[in-house]
C-alpha cells in the first residue's frame, strides 16, 4: 500500500528524485530507481488533482488560489521525466513520445484557459511553428524566444531577490524552481524551507512569481513540442526489422533453384563450374596456385616498390661512365701550374742531341711557320669590314 502522503509533499518528492537524475548514468539502476519513483508520485498527484477536482474550465484565474497554481505544473513536470527516460527500442520511444506530448499540450491548454499567457505570447508562439520549416527564420524565431526566456527568468530572479533570504541558491533546473512554489515544510534548494519562504514571501509576490514561472514554462513546452515532433520524424524514417522465419515451420524444405550461387555440380574442382556459358562468374575462385610457397613467391612479384630499385653499385656505375668516356679528369691546382701545349713544345725542342728533341724542334718550327703564314694571309684588322664607314 502506497504511503500517505499530503499532496504538496509527494509532489515535492517527486520534483526532489526527478531533479536528483543528473547526478547519475542515464543506465545505472540509481537512475531507474529515482525515475520510478519520481513517476509515481507524479502520477499519483495527477489523480489527487482530478479528483479534488482543483482546476476547472467554468473557473477564472481569479478563482484559484495562489498555493493551488503550482499544481498546474504536474504535466509538465511529468513530460519533461517521459523525455529523460532511456529507452533503445523505437516503439517504446515513440510510446513515451505520445505520452510527453499529451501531457505538454494539456499543461498548455491550462495556460490558455485561465489566460496566464496574453495573446501576444500565443501568437508569437504559433508564428515560432510557422516558421520551423524555414531554417533562417527557425533561427530568428529561436533567437527572439531566447530574449524571451532571459527576461522570464530575471524577472523570477529579481522577484526572489526582494523577498527571500540572500542565502538561498539559485535552483538548478525547472524542477528546483517548481519546488520553490510549493508551500510545505520540507527542505528547498538552498538552506531555507519551506515555512521561511512563507515568512519571508507575501502571498501577492508569490503569485507574481507563480505566474512568470508558468509563463516560463509555457515558452519551454513549445521548445519541447518541436524536439518531440522531430525526433518523431527520425523515428519514423527508421526501417522496420525483418521479420524472421516463422517458427511453425521449421522443417520446411528450402527452394535454392532461385540462387545465384547454386549447389555445386561439376567444375574443375568438383564445386561446380566457374561461369556460366556468357562468361559471368558463377562463385568466387582464385587463379592463384594452391601452393602457399609458390602464391607467396608470385605476391612478391606483384606486390613491390613502386619506384625502380638500383641495380648496380656506385663504383660500377662510375667504371661504366668512365668507359664511356663521360667522366672528365683534370682541373684543379695542378691543371693551372701545369705548362700548355706551346710550352711544353718549346721545352721539349730545347732538348739537343737527342731524337726526341730534333722531332719537336722540327714540330716547332713547322708550327711557327704555319702560323707566320696565317698571319701573312690574315693581316691585323682584316675582318668583317661591312660596318666600317
Amino acid at each position: 500500500m502506497s504511503e500517505e502522503l499530503p499532496l504538496s509533499a509527494r509532489y515535492d518528492r517527486a520534483l526532489s528524485c526527478s531533479s536528483r537524475l543528473s547526478e547519475h548514468s542515464a543506465l545505472s539502476p540509481e537512475y531507474k530507481s529515482l525515475s520510478d519513483e519520481a513517476l509515481g508520485d507524479l502520477r499519483q498527484v495527477a489523480q489527487a488533482i482530478s479528483d479534488l477536482q482543483l482546476f476547472s474550465k467554468n473557473e477564472t484565474l481569479e478563482d484559484v488560489s495562489t498555493k493551488q497554481l503550482v499544481y498546474l505544473t504536474v504535466p509538465y513536470a511529468t513530460a519533461e521525466l517521459l523525455l529523460a527516460l532511456p529507452s533503445t527500442e523505437p516503439a517504446i520511444r515513440k510510446d513515451i513520445l505520445g505520452q510527453a506530448e499529451s501531457q505538454l499540450q494539456k499543461f498548455i491548454t491550462y495556460l490558455i484557459d485561465y489566460e496566464i499567457v496574453d495573446d501576444t505570447m500565443v501568437q508569437a508562439t504559433k508564428r515560432a511553428v510557422q516558421m520551423a520549416k524555414n531554417p533562417a527564420q527557425r533561427r530568428d524565431a529561436k533567437i527572439q524566444q531566447y530574449q524571451a526566456e532571459k527576461q522570464l527568468k530575471s524577472r523570477i530572479q529579481a522577484l526572489r531577490s526582494q523577498t527571500l533570504a540572500t542565502n538561498i541558491e539559485e535552483p538548478s533546473n525547472n524542477y528546483d524552481s517548481i519546488r520553490m512554489l510549493i508551500s510545505t515544510g520540507v527542505s528547498h534548494a538552498g538552506s531555507v524551507n519551506a515555512d521561511d519562504d512563507d515568512l519571508d514571501m507575501d502571498d501577492e509576490t508569490r503569485r507574481e512569481l507563480s505566474l512568470v514561472l508558468l509563463r516560463l514554462l509555457y515558452a519551454q513546452a513549445h521548445t519541447s513540442l518541436q524536439q518531440i515532433e522531430d525526433e518523431a520524424q527520425i523515428l519514423r524514417s527508421i526501417p522496420q526489422p525483418p521479420s524472421g522465419p516463422s517458427q511453425s515451420e521449421p522443417n520446411k524444405p528450402v527452394d535454392d533453384t532461385w540462387r545465384l550461387d547454386m549447389t555445386p555440380r561439376g567444375g574443375p574442382d568438383g564445386q561446380g563450374p566457374l561461369m556460366d556459358p556468357q562468361g559471368r562468374p558463377l562463385r568466387p575462385f582464385t587463379i592463384l596456385p594452391s601452393n602457399v610457397a609458390e602464391r607467396t613467391r608470385l605476391q612478391k612479384e606483384v606486390f613491390r616498390p613502386d619506384h625502380r630499385l638500383p641495380t648496380m653499385t656506385i663504383d660500377e656505375y662510375l667504371a661504366e661512365e668512365e668507359r664511356r668516356g663521360n667522366i672528365l679528369r683534370g682541373g684543379g691546382k695542378a691543371s693551372e701550374e701545369a705548362p700548355t701545349s706551346s710550352e711544353q713544345l718549346a721545352v721539349d725542342s730545347e732538348q739537343d742531341g737527342t731524337r726526341f728533341g730534333e722531332e719537336k724542334s722540327e714540330e716547332k718550327r713547322r708550327k711557327d711557320e704555319e702560323w707566320a703564314a696565317f698571319t701573312d694571309a690574315n693581316p691585323k684588322g682584316a675582318g668583317n669590314t661591312m660596318n666600317r664607314g
